[in-house]
């Protein structure tokens, strides 16, 4: 009829299965041994034979699943107290303000160096060809286009400016169909760097 009767007594497996699931319950953790063993002791000579060649893999498994079910210290939230000192203090932008402006120019300043017809003044020289590295490479073409500047910022720039189109030249240029006769000229230029 279909209908499935359990029998009066738990078997062995169902004893040992319920022991550890119980344990996990009860926020215990996976008894790592006990699984291993139930899962020798209950698995039949061909599935045996086939995980006996798994081995490592099956005991990783077994070891991620109790790292899974292990218990963990509960999520106490957010602390959002901040310290009255913290609370007074100005903003990191308002703070750092007048440091950042010795390190780097603002950019108002640059563009009234540069709108200027007089010279640019040499501590915003030095400023600049400090900066250079990290300005893109339009702004550094404006910066030589337009300013007033001695020829050793001059030469300088120049130099940061071939540099970051050479980089945006490689950048541009790889990958796509660009890509597949790299390899052929790398190896030319290696061999001809060799010989």
């Amino acid at each position: 009829d279909g209908k499935f009767e359990a029998p009066e007594e738990p078997s062995a497996l169902e004893e040992a299965v319920f022991h550890i699931v119980s344990r996990v319950n009860e926020a215990e953790g996976l008894d790592v041994t006990k699984m291993t063993r139930v899962l020798w002791d209950s698995l039949p000579k061909e599935a045996s034979d086939f995980v006996k060649s798994y081995m490592a893999e099956v005991d990783f498994l077994i070891k991620w699943i109790d790292t899974v079910l292990k218990p963990t210290e509960a999520y106490a939230g957010a602390e959002v107290a901040m310290s009255s000192a913290l609370k007074e203090e100005p903003r990191p932008a308002i703070r750092y303000c007048r440091e950042l402006q010795m390190v780097a120019p603002t950019a108002t300043r640059l563009y009234e160096a540069v709108w200027h017809p007089e010279q640019m003044p040499k501590d915003l020289e030095k400023q600049v060809c400090d900066l250079a590295p990290y300005l893109t490479s339009l702004q550094v073409d404006y910066l030589l286009s337009h300013g007033n500047i001695s020829e050793e910022t001059r030469r300088r720039l120049q130099i940061v400016l071939g540099i970051k189109q050479r980089v945006e030249k490689v950048g541009g240029g790889y990958g796509g169909p660009a890509f597949m006769p790299q390899g052929m000229a790398v190896g030319f230029f290696l061999a001809t760097a060799i010989r």
